[in-house]
């Protein structure tokens, strides 16, 4: 608590209440959104060099922004409504019907175009974002649960931050796969049992002579994991993936000759995903580093019209931009049929590289021969 309140003093967060500001706001999109990551989406002046949308003018939507107008340090836009007032179109992509009655009560949010400028990550920016945008949410608008979605290897930072999979579909942005997330503003215990910060600010707003926490009775059930299309569990990974490798010999895959306390060590950093069939799972040109391995179903690796390869349980796609420097993807992947797939989080390598660096050793040297394999089948010498 002591520590987040020292983050939120050293940074200051504004409210974006002018043109001057919210158009700030825009450029710095664009230097993060199309220059640094190269994402294709709507909304790109490239003239005026801004991304913004329709949506950032309603009355619903609220700006906030650390740093000055003239060098922004991190941004986001909160979207809020009353009980029943999220629009059709969002309400269908966040799979809202699974709150059955309980959405006939609950005012909601959505947490997006959140960005922090590369030079800030892992300082006080974010830290200091989450506090002001959640005292905001919790005592000025009143609101039951915010939502958010990321692409998968974000998953886990927003974990921390104190969203969690709920039982949602994931589904296709132009990006790729994207994971929708929530968090219970008054779950003080869920905060607490995953170390966000946010569990030394609920006390604040929720609970005796203050705001009653959100009555979750009606979906409780949507966080279990046998409800999820994400499960992350590290047990359950490892169950899944040690099946999965005992359920034929081996040939040449990833995770083949690998030590058991290696794999459980790697296993830490990874989640499964339930991708439906034609779900694009990771765009040629996205700037992203994650490692994918296929536990069942197939997906296609394409570029352009045409089809590179096909790969199969215990094959792992997405190893190009790890090994790249600018972590750029050099194909496109799509799930042939309904599939499930372990996601391996951002920076798992140097993780397990403190941790058993022979293990890491190990795994690098699997992912120097499936890419000389996979060279070798392409006619590259």
């Amino acid at each position: 608590m002591i520590l987040a309140n020292l983050f939120t003093r050293l940074k200051a967060v504004h409210v974006a209440t002018t043109r001057e500001e919210r158009e700030a706001i825009y450029r710095f999109r664009y230097r993060i959104y199309v220059e640094e990551l190269h994402r294709e989406l709507g909304g790109v002046d490239h003239e005026k060099r801004m991304v913004t949308d329709g949506e950032d003018d309603k009355a619903y939507s609220h700006h906030f922004y650390a740093g000055s107008v003239d060098d922004i340090e991190g941004s986001v836009r909160l979207r809020v409504w009353g009980p029943g007032e999220m629009p059709p179109a969002f309400s269908k992509k966040l799979s809202m019907h699974l709150f059955g009655p309980a959405q006939a009560r609950l005012r909601t949010c959505e947490v997006g175009r959140y960005m922090i400028d590369p030079k800030r990550r892992g300082a006080l920016v974010l830290p200091s974002m989450a506090r002001r945008t959640y005292e905001f949410l919790a005592q000025e608008q009143a609101v039951d649960m915010s939502f958010c979605y990321c692409r998968p290897g974000l998953v886990d930072y927003y974990r921390r931050l104190g969203a969690r999979p709920y039982g949602a579909e994931v589904f296709q942005e132009s990006e790729g796969l994207e994971v929708p997330l929530v968090s219970v503003l008054s779950d003080h215990d869920y905060y607490k049992r995953v170390g966000s910060p946010m569990a030394a600010w609920v006390k604040n707003f929720f609970g005796p002579g203050k705001r009653a926490p959100v009555d979750t009775r009606d979906f409780a059930h949507l966080f279990d994991d046998d409800h999820q299309q994400i499960v992350t569990d590290r047990n359950t990974v490892w169950g899944e993936v040690s099946n999965a490798l005992h359920a034929g010999p081996g040939d040449g895959k990833f995770l083949d000759g690998l030590p058991e306390a290696t794999l459980r060590e790697l296993m830490k950093s990874g989640f499964l995903i339930d991708v439906p069939k034609g779900t694009l799972i990771t765009r040629e040109g996205h700037m992203e580093r994650e490692l994918y391995i296929v536990l069942k179903g197939e997906v296609e690796v394409f570029r352009g019209e045409e089809t590179i390869a096909r790969l199969g349980p215990g094959d792992v796609f997405g190893e190009m931009a790890f090994f790249r420097y600018e972590g750029k993807r050099s194909a496109s992947v799509r799930a042939v049929c309904d599939s499930r797939i372990v996601t391996l989080r951002r920076k798992w390598i140097d993780d397990l590289g403190r941790s058993n660096p022979d293990g890491a050793r190990a795994i690098l040297f699997n992912l120097a021969r499936v890419l000389a394999d996979r060279a070798a089948t392409a006619g590259v010498k």
